[in-house]
């Protein structure tokens, strides 16, 4: 792949992930006292849809880039038709995750409530001519998602989720001492946590 292919992927993904959310945000905050709109506060619906954004989201990501080969990106669409996996229920899980967290922040926007996220890439330095059957693939991209919310000052709940997307590897060995080996890695942790403070 060429560097201008590249940049324009990058240029478009940072068009809709940071300019346009920008923004919308400086936009209503300059509309605020032009548009009142009252506040509905149902915390409990508010971080059942968040929750439903955070499996959706990544999910439909996923099997786009995974299965599809390509990005999630309308300029740029996968080249295989995706039908498996969360697309099997929904024909844009993504679009419908969106509306969800878009619906369930604005349905908890209260300050004992945090919702965290966020995505981390590092490249793979080991080549895949060191790979053997003791150590996975290296995976490459991780997903991270967040909750917390303070009862009160002494006690508080968390989530996090953090979710590895899978990675392949192959080494065909050199045809004698060094057999060939292909793996596969990916994780799906979580945990959560009560904590109460003295």
């Amino acid at each position: 792949m060429g560097v201008r292919p590249v940049v324009g992927k990058a240029f478009y993904g940072a068009l809709f992930v940071v300019v346009i959310p920008v923004g919308l945000i400086l936009w209503a905050i300059a509309t605020r006292d032009a548009v009142p709109l009252p506040v509905v506060s149902q915390t409990w619906a508010g971080i059942v849809l968040v929750a439903v954004a955070a499996a959706l989201i990544p999910a439909g990501m996923w099997a786009l880039w995974r299965r599809g080969k390509g990005l999630p990106m309308n300029a740029y669409p996968p080249p295989v038709y995706v039908a498996s996996g969360v697309f099997r229920y929904l024909a844009h899980p993504i679009y419908v995750g969106f509306g969800a967290l878009s619906i369930g922040a604005a349905y908890s926007p209260i300050s004992e409530l945090a919702l965290r996220a966020g995505y981390n890439y590092g490249k793979n330095p080991v080549p895949n001519k060191y790979l053997n059957a003791l150590f996975p693939a290296i995976v490459e991209n991780h997903v991270t998602f967040g909750a917390g919310y303070a009862f009160n000052e002494r006690f508080s709940a968390d989530a996090s989720l953090v979710y590895a997307l899978e990675s392949d590897a192959r080494n065909p060995g050199n045809g004698s001492d060094i057999p060939p080996v292909e793996s596969v890695h990916g994780q799906l942790n979580w945990q959560i946590l009560f904590s109460t403070r003295f």
